[in-house]
């Protein structure tokens, strides 16, 4: 069982937004046999699935930049995944609310595709987002 508790309030206290645990039963009796922290997994399960749907769906013509909306754990470990899916992957446009946050990310992308490039105007991206108040 997979258990993600999410916090949005734990960015700003310098916190991961989510923290995750997994639990494994025994296939035979049923009791639980490990407790593991589940964050990492998670993030990496999540990220494989956003490469492989993003590598099969432009085998015909590979995209040589991202844009990724949310500069957290999951979209680095995204841009990392899709790096080694998508080898032409040259730039990662960014967004985040935190424009320090977004320029931080930026910098982390560096190994992973030659230019990171931030992109800041909420306007634009409130238009695609599923919040309620895309502000927050």
């Amino acid at each position: 069982m997979k258990w993600i508790a999410s916090f949005p309030g734990n960015v700003a206290a310098g916190l991961e937004r989510a923290s995750a645990s997994i639990t494994l039963n025994s296939p035979v009796t049923g009791q639980p046999s490990a407790f593991i922290e589940g964050s990492v997994i998670s993030a990496k399960r999540t990220a494989a699935s956003a490469a492989l749907a993003a590598r099969v769906h432009t085998e015909q013509d590979p995209p040589a930049g991202v844009v990724l909306i949310g500069c957290g754990v999951i979209n680095l470990e995204i841009l990392r995944f899709l790096a080694a899916a998508l080898p032409g992957l040259r730039e990662a446009v960014l967004y985040d609310t935190d424009p320090a946050r977004a320029e931080a990310f930026a910098r982390t992308c560096a190994p992973h595709v030659v230019r990171g490039s931030t992109w800041c105007t909420p306007r634009s991206v409130s238009a695609c987002s599923t919040s309620r108040s895309p502000s927050s």
